[in-house]
């Protein structure tokens, strides 16, 4: 039963690190694109464009979001393997806690 569970363990964990990891990159999805409004209107883009401009870059922002959570899985299942899984995902936590606090910083600037 034991080895059961901690295959299931094994196979478990790092996704849900991974989900982890994305409910914490969703804040930073956001306020990114709020730090796009905020620029178009600090440097006066014309109102017209606002709506183009802010639709693409939520897009880009978006992919962005899938693919860091695609690579921070695959690196959680890396790690698992050499028995560093928590190590990684520290790691990839403080980088994207970084990531929110930096884009909140030039939030409050701007």
């Amino acid at each position: 039963m034991k080895d059961w569970l901690r295959s299931a363990g094994s196979f478990l964990l790092p996704h849900l690190l991974s989900w982890v990891t994305g409910a914490v990159g969703l804040p930073i999805l956001l306020l990114a694109r709020t730090l796009v409004l905020q620029l178009l209107e600090r440097f006066q883009v014309n109102v017209w464009a606002w709506g183009a401009i802010d639709k693409f870059s939520f897009l880009l922002f978006g992919i962005g979001w899938f693919v860091s959570i695609i690579i921070c899985e695959h690196r959680y299942e890396q790690a698992q393997a050499k028995g560093e899984i928590w190590r990684q995902f520290l790691r990839s936590l403080g980088i994207h806690v970084a990531v929110l606090a930096a884009i909140a910083l030039v939030i409050w600037f701007v």
